[in-house]
């Protein structure tokens, strides 16, 4: 039962997917077009892949231009690294669904870190991101396994905030800010081979986004303006039956 379970939960965006393009068919044929012919596959949720090589033309002719990256972002929860108390907490949040995951570990300048209790959080955790902070600001992010994998393979036990960034290679400086427009930012992505990028604003560490939640928002963009239009027409429509 909990095998068919996982299995239909794993269909839900597919099948949401599938419908979209169905019903909005017109709106979505340039992309479409573009990544088929031109793209490199990106996989749906684990099941199915389509192209993932977006033309910057046919992104600005397809997807509204107004809209924002701070529109975009969604409910990350991100946590500071504590002690083992914290972690027992944060493991019984998830477990009770009080929030439904974590995905950014936040690391501070001015502490210590033990490295077998920072691989137990970002296991137990499910971690997708680490983000380094010092004096409040941002100071780069690097992705959970890249992190995982390299302290590892560490052999000192206890670092300071510099010693564990000097350990570790691939943290990246990539950001874009809350009021970049979307479309610049994919492009952006693209340019720099990024699935991920993080925002920050005034300097201060704010969110990761990803490509999935940029195009599902344009996406979802794209329909309301299509509903909008509809109901315009609608009402011209009307004003000209009354004259």
């Amino acid at each position: 039962m909990e095998h068919w379970l996982a299995l239909a939960e794993k269909l839900i965006w597919p099948v949401f997917i599938t419908i979209i393009l169905i019903v909005y068919s017109s709106k979505i044929n340039g992309l479409y077009k573009t990544v088929v012919n031109d793209g490199r596959p990106i996989e749906v949720a684990g099941l199915f892949s389509i192209g993932e090589k977006f033309e910057k033309a046919v992104i600005r002719n397809f997807y509204p231009k107004d809209l924002s990256i701070d529109a975009v972002e969604g409910e990350e929860f991100m946590v500071e690294k504590g002690g083992e108390s914290t972690l027992s907490r944060l493991q019984q949040e998830l477990r009770s669904e009080k929030v439904k995951s974590i995905d950014i570990l936040k690391v501070t300048d001015g502490k210590r870190y033990s490295r077998s209790l920072l691989l137990k959080y970002m296991g137990v955790l499910g971690i997708k991101q680490v983000v380094f902070s010092t004096g409040g600001k941002f100071d780069g992010w690097i992705e959970g396994s890249v992190f995982s994998g390299q302290l590892l393979a560490a052999q000192q036990a206890v670092f300071g905030y510099d010693s564990l960034k000097g350990l570790l290679a691939g943290i990246k400086k990539d950001h874009v800010g809350p009021e970049d427009k979307t479309v610049w930012v994919l492009g952006e992505m693209k340019n720099r081979g990024l699935d991920n990028i993080a925002v920050v604003e005034n300097g201060v560490f704010r969110s990761m986004i990803n490509k999935q939640d940029i195009l599902s928002a344009l996406v979802a963009k794209a329909i309301l303006q299509e509903d909008a239009d509809e109901d315009k027409i609608k009402e011209n429509e009307a004003l000209v039956l009354q004259d």
